[in-house]
């Protein structure tokens, strides 16, 4: 709409613009470039990964034929931590909850996407990560 308008020269900023899946085709791409979109998000940008997370990425696509978006960081580095939590928690085969509430919010966990800890009332403090579209790729910024 802002390109049949004329106004796609105003930036914009777009909360969910690079994860949407129709905003994965080269059309949109092109736009959210043109426009110079900004988003703040999570995990990684195409343009700008750690060589882990190139790793994973590339493991991720030969997997499951497409490619990763940040989430499956977030999912994978989540279910490391409560896969561990659960397992030092099991008692008789049964989730201690009072066990895995108290460690899940003493995780200390470095992972994919980044530091994984928790305040007291346990929100995540995991880092945003701010991106631009240029070149039809999204690009730390």
């Amino acid at each position: 709409q802002m390109d049949e308008l004329g106004i796609i020269s105003v930036p914009s900023y777009q909360f969910y613009a690079p994860f949407l899946t129709q905003s994965q085709t080269d059309e949109m791409r092109t736009l959210f470039s043109k426009n110079g979109t900004v988003t703040a998000w999570y995990g990684f940008a195409e343009e700008g990964m750690t060589d882990e997370q190139k790793a994973f990425a590339k493991r991720y696509e030969a997997r499951f034929g497409m490619k990763a978006i940040s989430d499956a960081l977030y999912a994978y580095d989540d279910m490391m931590v409560m896969s561990k939590t659960i397992s030092e928690c099991l008692k008789d085969d049964e989730l201690d909850s009072a066990c895995f509430s108290e460690k899940m919010l003493k995780t200390d966990y470095d992972g994919l996407a980044g530091k994984l800890t928790f305040d007291a009332q346990g929100r995540s403090n995991r880092d945003s990560l701010l991106m631009r579209a240029e070149g039809g790729v999204w690009k730390r910024l």
